[in-house]
């Protein structure tokens, strides 16, 4: 699984192939379905993270505006 995206490989290999870079590899065992769930997690955070990003940036914005 790549750990930044929650995108899921089945070999480490594979995921090499596709681009991933070695430290953004992460090994998970278990039952698929529990396996699904992490990657969905991942993906959930990750999507969350840049909206908070994109927030921060907006707020920065205006508070610069407002001190001119």
């Amino acid at each position: 699984m790549d750990s930044r995206t929650g995108d899921l490989y089945p070999t480490r290999d594979a995921a090499l192939k596709a681009g991933v870079p070695e430290r953004y590899i992460v090994e998970v065992t278990g039952e698929k379905k529990a396996i699904e769930k992490v990657a969905g997690r991942v993906r959930f955070a990750a999507r969350h993270e840049s909206r908070r990003r994109k927030a921060r940036r907006k707020m920065q914005r205006a508070s610069r505006k407002a001190n001119r």
